[in-house]
């Protein structure tokens, strides 16, 4: 497989497709593809060119182009096409009309990232990935997508021993299976009503819930808002503040959303944001469902869904958080717990614009009211219900939410972006990465002999440095030491281990604090200050009744040791 690590940095191209000499639309895998350093496959000899867009817009691509590679090593696989010039460009987001010409290809190479990374999986979980990674394009992936690239695939077995020890991969090539004819199903699957590609994307404005003229965010979140205040005045939505030339340049582009683009959602039980970066140690995580954009805490989650699967909330957020995926309770009646059909107007959903509740409509309680109202509605509840804003669902807001007067809905604040300003998005990384750490160190109860070493030399530090202390320190310590209570005795010896060491391991458990309490009342009774100050170590069992800092100090050399 080609590899990435020597190459200079690609140039990173979105919204592309390929042509060819006669501006024609052509796949780039025609094109020779490069195995190894200086080793291509033959290919196609006429010229092929790229367009596309890079620098978020600010830069147009035409280049003409002479072969292609594929990284499967990633989550997703990298692929990369190599200009005239012996420059690589890495393809990013193509542009959705050129999405049905590569889809083969894409399928393809997806599965081969997928099977080389679980080379254990079954058929039936590759196709059931293959199906997620693909629900937004018309035709789901099938066996026809592979057997089309079936010398692809064989060539890339001879290169990368890890493909050679997939079951699947094993088994499909030793069937050898042929192209067969799709069933109406496969074909129609993304043509139904209600099932384009324009559907998965939030019909109404995700800060006033009303429809017009929209912004869909390209990312996970799926949402949609007014982008001008202009679109928004007629709902008193505040929209997202954009001129009309800056939504006409965003247009060109794909538009991420602040979540989005700095992975920072809203956890869609509590409200509170959090990162969903999983590189840097992810705490909100997303529902499963291709057509949910909603983002979770993996206890907020538990919470809501331990019951129906058997295990507790403790068990079920550690899976969550080791990567169990889940599907969120709005994809079930809160009430009957059966899923949804759209294809009976009375098993479709009502779903609460703001938290994680939704009704069959035969299920919707009686107080929540339809715009219209329904015969016996009292006059003066609230509407809380209304059609035709969503495909094939009705928009709600729950009873837990209090409807204002003014909107007609609840509280507008439910929408929170991060604070990019304040740096408060890395701070917020930085601090869960630090927190985790803290936690993990806490919870050892193993101490490193490096530690051991550290205390030890603290300790004849602090013999040395006490000589040249204030005499306001000194005489402080003298006073505790006088005292002979074993409480201002530890807090004498804590001090100049924190004021010397920081660290976690520092910090003594209630198990260590009895064995100390134990220690000192033997060692108080062992040193000598005539013996410390001669040798500058812990010696025999002499008995001194005057003690000074300069003693304690080497206690409490002494008793750490002996701690550990």
């Amino acid at each position: 497989m080609a590899s990435f690590d020597d190459e200079a940095e690609p140039l990173p191209v979105t919204n592309y497709h390929f042509e060819d000499d006669r501006n024609e639309p052509i796949s780039f895998h025609v094109l020779p593809i490069v195995w190894g350093k200086d080793k291509r496959q033959d290919g196609k000899k006429e010229q092929i060119y790229l367009r596309g867009i890079a620098d978020n817009g600010l830069q147009t691509i035409h280049r003409a182009v002479i072969a292609w590679k594929f990284d499967l090593f990633s989550v997703r696989p990298v692929i990369s096409v190599l200009s005239k010039k012996k420059k690589w460009i890495v393809l990013q987001r193509p542009r959705k009309s050129f999405e049905k010409i590569i889809r083969p290809i894409l399928v393809t190479l997806h599965c081969l990232s997928y099977v080389i990374r679980n080379p254990e999986t079954s058929a039936k979980s590759v196709w059931e990935y293959l199906a997620n990674v693909f629900s937004l394009y018309e035709a789901r992936p099938s066996q026809n997508d592979l057997v089309e690239h079936m010398p692809l695939i064989r060539e890339a077995v001879k290169w990368e021993e890890a493909l050679a020890k997939s079951k699947f991969i094993v088994n499909f090539l030793e069937e050898r299976p042929t192209k067969r004819k799709l069933s109406d199903e496969d074909i129609q699957v993304r043509k139904k009503p209600g099932l384009s590609t324009d559907d998965l994307f939030d019909t109404v404005c995700a800060f006033c819930d009303n429809g017009g003229n929209l912004l869909c965010c390209e990312g996970r979140c799926l949402r949609s808002f007014h982008a001008t205040v202009k679109d928004g005045e007629d709902f008193t939505c505040e929209s997202l503040g954009f001129t009309q030339d800056e939504v006409d340049a965003i247009r060109k582009i794909d538009f991420y959303c602040k979540n989005c683009q700095y992975k920072q959602h809203q956890c869609y039980a509590c409200g509170k944001l959090g990162s969903s970066d999983k590189s840097l140690g992810a705490e909100v995580f997303p529902c499963t469902s291709a057509r949910c954009g909603q983002f979770y805490h993996p206890h907020c989650i538990a919470k809501l869904r331990y019951h129906e699967t058997g295990v507790s909330a403790e068990e079920l957020e550690k899976r969550i958080m080791l990567g169990e995926s889940f599907t969120c309770p709005i994809h079930k009646c809160c009430f009957c717990k059966q899923g949804e059909n759209k294809k009976d107007p009375e098993l479709q959903f009502a779903l609460c614009r703001r938290c994680p509740t939704s009704y069959h409509r035969k299920c919707l309680p009686r107080d929540i009211r339809f715009a219209k109202g329904k015969e016996g509605d009292e006059e003066d509840m609230d509407t809380r219900a209304w059609e035709g804003l969503l495909p094939d669902r009705v928009l709600i807001y729950c009873t837990k939410h209090r409807i204002v007067k003014a909107f007609g809905t609840p509280r507008r604040d439910h929408v929170k972006f991060p604070d990019v300003n304040d740096n408060k998005i890395s701070a917020e990384k930085k601090t869960f990465c630090q927190e985790k750490k803290r936690r993990l160190t806490s919870e050892s109860l193993v101490v490193s002999e490096n530690s051991v070493s550290m205390r030890k030399r603290l300790s004849s530090e602090g013999l040395h440095k006490e000589k040249n202390a204030p005499t306001t320190h000194r005489q402080k310590m003298t006073l505790a030491a006088k005292a002979g209570k074993h409480s201002k005795l530890k807090s004498a010896i804590v001090k100049p281990s924190s004021r010397k060491s920081s660290s976690p391991s520092s910090s003594l458990n209630s198990a260590r604090v009895m064995r100390l309490d134990a220690l000192m009342k033997h060692a108080s009774a062992s040193i000598t200050l005539d013996d410390v100050i001669r040798k500058h170590r812990v010696p025999s069992n002499h008995v001194s009744s005057k003690r000074t800092a300069a003693e304690m100090n080497i206690t409490l050399g002494k008793v750490e040791d002996s701690a550990v």
